[in-house]
């Protein structure tokens, strides 16, 4: 009975470390081809647009200003936000493999949701008027949806809250 137990968790170690290099693979993947994911999300967004029985006219009409002073360059609005939901949630699932305490994985979330509530503010601030203010937004989108913040949540939150068993 007693060799049952570690042997439970080593499978579940195991289990957790495979789930986490093929999300950081997944993840290296997306970083390296997001112009070709846009692309095919663009084309995926205007056949779900068509299929609902509107024109690629109107499809047309989804590129969004928005989109384009975030990025800096015009893409389908539903297709960077589709990207940008699959990548941080991605990162977030990494995250709770990578986590092991419940208190790190709340950290993890509350700063990928503080972010995004601050870019979104800064984004409604700047389209008042301030290209600062866009600009410092679209920093701050490119800065979420990339690997940096895993990069340094992992080790951040690991060494200030430490857990009693090892990954």
């Amino acid at each position: 009975m007693l060799t049952r137990k570690p042997r439970a968790r080593r499978l579940r170690r195991v289990a957790r470390m495979a789930g986490a290099i093929v999300l950081i693979a997944a993840l290296f993947v997306a970083t390296l081809n997001n112009e070709a994911l846009y692309a095919v999300l663009g084309q995926v967004w205007r056949q779900a647009f068509f299929g609902v029985g509107l024109s690629p006219r109107d499809s047309a009409a989804m590129v969004s200003q928005v989109s384009g002073q975030v990025t800096n360059t015009a893409r389908d609005a539903p297709a960077v936000l589709i990207y940008g939901a699959l990548y941080v949630g991605t990162c977030l699932a990494l995250l709770w493999l990578v986590l092991p305490a419940a208190s790190q994985r709340r950290l993890a979330l509350t700063f990928y949701g503080g972010a995004t509530l601050l870019f979104v503010v800064l984004l409604g601030a700047g389209q008042l008027g301030s290209s600062v203010l866009l600009q410092l937004s679209s920093q701050l989108i490119h800065f979420i949806v990339s690997p940096l913040p895993v990069i340094g949540l992992v080790p951040l939150l690991r060494w200030y809250l430490p857990h009693k068993q090892p990954f």
